[in-house]
C-alpha cells in the first residue's frame, strides 16, 4: 500500500510542472493564436469572432468558420514586416560572426594560458553576466544611441554631420514627407537621429544637443523659455490637411469642432477649398 501511495505521490509531483506549463504557457498561447486568426472590429473585445455557446453548437461551428489566415498572408505581403524579419536574421548572423571572431581568440588564449591565471581569466569572462541584463542594455544604448558617446565623439572629429530630428511619419505623414522633400530639394540626404511622436519631444532632443529639429511654425511657442534658437525655413513649405470623422459615432465636442471647421472653410478663413 505504501508503495502505491509513493508511486502516486511521485507522479503528482511530476505532474505539477506540466500543469504549470498548461495554464501559463499553452492556454495563453492558444488564446493569442485564436486572436491572430480573428478579424479586427470596433468592439469590445476588438476582434471577431468571440467564441461562445450562446447560439449552441451550430453557432459555435459557424464562429470557427469565420477564422482566417489573412493576417499571416498580410505579413508576407507588407514589406514592413518581412523586411524587419530579414533585417533581424541578418543582424543575428552578423552578431554571431562577430561573437565568434572575438570569442574564439579569447577562448584559445585562455586555454593556452598558464593554469595559475586561468581562474582569473574565467572570472573576467563570467563577471559581466552577473550584471543585470537590463543594465547592460541601457549601457549599450548610452554608447550607441544617436546622441550617445560614440556619435558625439564622431561628430566632434568631423566624421559625421549634425543629425536631423523630425516627427514620426505615423504621427504626421505630410509634415514628415515635406521635411524630407525639402532636404532633397536642397540636394542632401539627412541623417535622421530621432523621429519622436510629440513636438515637445523634438524640442527636448534639440535642447539635449541630439541634433537639429524641424517643427511646424504654429507650435514654435512650445519652446519659449528654452535655450533653443528658432529659424524659419526658406522657401516655406505647406502641408495639406484633411478632416476625417465618423458618421456613426461622434461625440458633441467632435461635432462642434467639425461645424466650426466647415464654417471657417465656407468663409475662406481656414484654407483653400
Amino acid at each position: 500500500m505504501k508503495n502505491v501511495v509513493s508511486a502516486i505521490t511521485n507522479r503528482l509531483v511530476i505532474l505539477v510542472p506540466y500543469v504549470w506549463l498548461l495554464f501559463f504557457f499553452l492556454i495563453p498561447f492558444f488564446i493569442v493564436f485564436k486572436i491572430s486568426l480573428s478579424t479586427t472590429a470596433i468592439a469590445m473585445p476588438p476582434y471577431t469572432p468571440v467564441l461562445g455557446l450562446g447560439d449552441g453548437i451550430s453557432g459555435l461551428m459557424d464562429q470557427f468558420r469565420e477564422f482566417s489566415f489573412d493576417n499571416y498572408v498580410w505579413l508576407t505581403e507588407d514589406p514592413l514586416y518581412y523586411t524587419a524579419y530579414i533585417s533581424s536574421v541578418i543582424i543575428a548572423g552578423v552578431s554571431t560572426l562577430l561573437a565568434l571572431l572575438v570569442g574564439y581568440p579569447i577562448a584559445y588564449g585562455m586555454a593556452r594560458a598558464p593554469e595559475s591565471i586561468r581562474p582569473t581569466l574565467l572570472m573576467l569572462v563570467i563577471l559581466p553576466f552577473w550584471t543585470s541584463f537590463l543594465i547592460r542594455v541601457y549601457a549599450w544604448i548610452g554608447i550607441l544611441k544617436p546622441e550617445g558617446l560614440l556619435n558625439q565623439f564622431l561628430q566632434s572629429i568631423g566624421v559625421i554631420d549634425e543629425p536631423l530630428i523630425i516627427l514620426a511619419r505615423r504621427e504626421g505623414v505630410g509634415l514628415h514627407d515635406a521635411s524630407l522633400e525639402a532636404c532633397r530639394q536642397a540636394r542632401f540626404n539627412p541623417k535622421l537621429a530621432h523621429t519622436p511622436s510629440l513636438v515637445s519631444t523634438v524640442l527636448s532632443y534639440v535642447e539635449a544637443g541630439a541634433g537639429i529639429g524641424v517643427i511646424p511654425d504654429s507650435v514654435s511657442s512650445l519652446g519659449a523659455g528654452q535655450p533653443i534658437v528658432f529659424r524659419p525655413l526658406k522657401p516655406t513649405h505647406t502641408v495639406e490637411l484633411v478632416m476625417v470623422w465618423s458618421d456613426e459615432v461622434e461625440s458633441p465636442p467632435a461635432a462642434a469642432f467639425r461645424s466650426l471647421m466647415l464654417e471657417w472653410l465656407k468663409a475662406g478663413t481656414l484654407w483653400k477649398q
